[in-house]
C-alpha cells in the first residue's frame, strides 16, 4: 500500500499532495486551521470533524504514528515546501510524546535524509540539536531507526571538505552514542551499534578519496582519539570497535600507522575492562592478518602480551594462549620463539607442546577401531545403525558442521571475537 501511495504522489503536484496532508492532520487534530502543531489533548474548535471529547490520549498517539508511516510514502518526491512540512511534524512528534510514535518518525526522518542531499545540507545542525535532546531509546527496534538516520549524518559529515571541518565537532556526538552502545549488557543492543558502524564504513569506502583525507580514514583517526581519554569504559569501547573495522577490513592495520602501536599500548594499563578488550583486539588481528603481514607485527604484539599469560583471572592467560597459536599455526614456532623475551620461552613452549598434543592422534586409536570392526558383539542392529552414521561422498557429518558453520554472517563471528572480552 504504501509504495502504490508513493508512486501515486510522485506523479502528483506535490501543492496538491500537502493539501490532502494537511486536511488528513486537521480531521484528526493535530493541527489548527491555520497550519500549526497542536499539543496533545488541545481541542480545536475550528476542527474538521471534530473528534468526541473523550478520545483517549492514547489513541490519538496511535492515529499519529499511522500519519507519520503515511508521511513516508510522500517523502520521495516531494518538493522542498512539503519535506519540510513533514520535517516539522517529525519534530512536533518528539517533542510531544515520550516513545509512541518514535519508530515512525526516526523512520520518515531516514527516507528524509536518504532522498534529499538538501535537506542535510541546510538543516544538519538543526536536526543533530534535535536528535541528541532525545533519550537514547532501550527499543531495540526504534534503536535501530535512530542508528540509520546516524548513518547519513555521519556519511555527510565524514565527507565536508576541509573548509567545513569546524562541522565535524558534530560527528563526535554520534560517535559517543555508538561506542557506548557498544558496551551495552543486551547482545541485540551491541549488535545493532555493530551493524551501523560497519554501515557507516561501508559509505565511506570511496576510490575518489585517498590519503589521511579520506573519510574512511577520518572516522578510524576519530575512534582512535578515544583511546587517551581518561574512561576506561569508553577506550575499551573504542578498542571494540576497531576490532569491528578490523575484523572487516584488516588491511587499516597497515594504511594506518599507529594504529596497532596505539591500541596494544594500552595493554600497560591497570583497567582490566580496558585489557580484555585489547587482547579481544590481538585476538581479531592476528585472526585476520595474513602470515607476511603478521611477520613485521609479532614482536611489539609478544613482548605486549605475554605479561598477561601469569594472570588467569578473566581468562587473560587462555586469551594469550589463543594468540599465541593462531601466530604460530601462521607464521611457525621459530618466528614466535625468536622475538619471545627469555622470561617467557618455558609458556611459549608450552603452549607449542599442548598445541601438538591437541592435534597429533591418539595412540592406539587404530587398534581400538580394528578391534571394534571384528567384535562378535557387532550384530545386524548395529550394522543398520551404523549406516545410518555413516557419511555419505556428498554429504558427510564433518561436511554438514562446516556448512552450518559458513551461514553465520561476518557481523556474528566478530561477535564471538569481541565478546570474549566481556
Amino acid at each position: 500500500m504504501q509504495d502504490a501511495i508513493g508512486s501515486v504522489a510522485s506523479i502528483t503536484d506535490s501543492s496538491i499532495t500537502k493539501n490532502i496532508f494537511t486536511s488528513l492532520l486537521k480531521r484528526f487534530q493535530l493541527v489548527n486551521d491555520a497550519g500549526e502543531f497542536e499539543k496533545p489533548g488541545i481541542d480545536i474548535d475550528n476542527s474538521v470533524d471534530k473528534q468526541p471529547d473523550n478520545q483517549s490520549t492514547l489513541e490519538k498517539e496511535l492515529q499519529r504514528c499511522v500519519i507519520i508511516d503515511l508521511a513516508s510514502s510522500l517523502v520521495e518526491g516531494a518538493s522542498e515546501d512539503l519535506v519540510d512540512f513533514i520535517y516539522n511534524f517529525i519534530r512536533h512528534t518528539f517533542q510531544t510524546s515520550d516513545a509512541i510514535g518514535h519508530h515512525e518518525a526516526y523512520h520518515t526522518l531516514r527516507k528524509i535524509l536518504k532522498e534529499h542531499d538538501w535537506f542535510c545540507t541546510s538543516r544538519f545542525e538543526e536536526v543533530i540539536d534535535l536528535l541528541f535532546t532525545l533519550k537514547a531509546p532501550a527499543a531495540n527496534e526504534i534503536l535501530r531507526s535512530r542508528f540509520a538516520c546516524f548513518h547519513f549524518l555521519m556519511v555527510y559529515t565524514l565527507k565536508l571538505s576541509s573548509e567545513e571541518e569546524e562541522e565535524n565537532t558534530k560527528a563526535f556526538l554520534i560517535l559517543n552514542e555508538i561506542i557506548l552502545t557498544l558496551k551495552d549488557t543486551k547482545e541485540e543492543t551491541r549488535k545493532a551499534a555493530y551493524d551501523i558502524l560497519l554501515s557507516i564504513c561501508s559509505s565511506l569506502v570511496d576510490s575518489s578519496y585517498v590519503g589521511s583525507d579520506a573519510p574512511y580514514h577520518k572516522l578510524i583517526s576519530m575512534i582512535l582519539g578515544y583511546l587517551s581519554g581518561s574512561s576506561p569504559h569508553i577506550k575499551s569501547g573504542a578498542v571494540s570497535a576497531l576490532s569491528v573495522l578490523v575484523h572487516k577490513d584488516p588491511d587499516i592495520c597497515l594504511s594506518m600507522p599507529g594504529l596497532v602501536s596505539s591500541v596494544i599500548s594500552l595493554l600497560q594499563s591497570k583497567a582490566l575492562e580496558v585489557i580484555k578488550a585489547v587482547l579481544g583486539f590481538v585476538k581479531v588481528m592476528v585472526s585476520c592478518l595474513q602470515a607476511k603481514d603478521i611477520q613485521d607485527l609479532r614482536a611489539d604484539v609478544i613482548s605486549e602480551v605475554l605479561p598477561w599469560s601469569s594472570v588467569s583471572r578473566n581468562h587473560f592467560r587462555s586469551k594469550v594462549t589463543v594468540i599465541l597459536e593462531i601466530m604460530m599455526r601462521k607464521c611457525g614456532f621459530a618466528a614466535v620463539e625468536s622475538v619471545t623475551p627469555e622470561k617467557y620461552r618455558r609458556f611459549v613452549k608450552t603452549v607449542l607442546e599442548d598445541r601438538q598434543n591437541k592435534t597429533r592422534p591418539k595412540e592406539g586409536s587404530t587398534d581400538v577401531e580394528a578391534v571394534t570392526e571384528n567384535s562378535p558383539n557387532k550384530g545386524p542392529h548395529n550394522k543398520r545403525k551404523e549406516m545410518h552414521t555413516l557419511p555419505n561422498e556428498n554429504g558427510s557429518t564433518e561436511q554438514r558442521k562446516r556448512n552450518r558453520e559458513e551461514k553465520h554472517n561476518s557481523i556474528s563471528r566478530v561477535l564471538v571475537l569481541v565478546d570474549l572480552n566481556r
